[in-house]
Formats: structure tokens, C-alpha cells, sequence
């Protein structure tokens, strides 16, 4: 993992993710890697892929709120309102002090109701 992370931050997102798909592979119920893969894939945009790692993440750790809270950031990303607030709501529900997500659900709120 800290060999993904290196490859990343020195830009080379191939080789990172070659790394990441490696330890997937290696580790696939490992809370830690399925975190820092999904990571790796929000921050460089590829949403589908942190969202399936973020679903199977919630399916091992279903208290986990950041989980839910970034599996409503991508939903809300992708434009899939209802879905990112459900998420949302569900990270409050479990982390009820976290004023970033309280913010997001906000937003996400006001998209939902905005969207025609």
C-alpha cells in the first residue's frame, strides 16, 4: 500500500493502480486496503470503482460512517441526489457530530430539489 501511495503522489497513476488492484486481490475483506483503494479512486475521479469498493466496504463495516459519508459524496457527484442523501443521512445517523456532513447533506438536499 505505501508503495501505491508513493506512485501516486510522484504521479504515476498506472503503476498506483496496479499496486491498489494488486492488494485487492491479495486482501479482498480488508477494511484498510478497501479504504485506501477507494481513496485512490475518488481523488483521481473514478467514481464507479470508489463506489463499488465504498458498497463493499459498508457490506464488511456497515457502522463505518465515512464510508457513507463518501458513497453519498460520489452519488452526489454522479447527480444521483436521493441515493447521496440517503447515504448521507445514514453517516449522520451514525456520526451525528460531523458538521462536513451535515454540509453536504445540505447540499445535496437543495440539488435534490433544484433537479426536475
Amino acid at each position: 500500500m505505501l508503495k501505491a501511495r508513493l506512485l501516486d503522489h510522484q504521479g504515476d497513476k498506472t503503476a498506483a493502480d496496479t499496486i491498489y488492484n494488486e492488494c485487492l486481490n491479495a486482501y479482498p475483506g480488508d477494511q484498510h486496503v478497501i479504504e485506501e483503494a477507494s481513496r485512490f479512486y475518488f481523488l483521481n475521479a473514478d467514481f464507479e470503482r470508489a463506489e463499488q469498493l465504498l458498497q463493499n466496504l459498508i457490506g464488511i463495516s456497515p457502522e463505518d460512517a465515512s464510508a457513507h459519508h463518501n458513497l453519498g459524496a460520489i452519488r452526489l457527484q454522479q447527480g444521483d441526489y436521493e441515493a447521496a442523501v440517503n447515504s448521507l443521512k445514514q453517516s449522520i445517523e451514525i456520526r451525528p457530530e460531523s458538521d462536513e456532513t451535515k454540509a453536504l447533506l445540505k447540499t445535496a438536499i437543495h440539488a435534490m430539489k433544484a433537479d426536475p
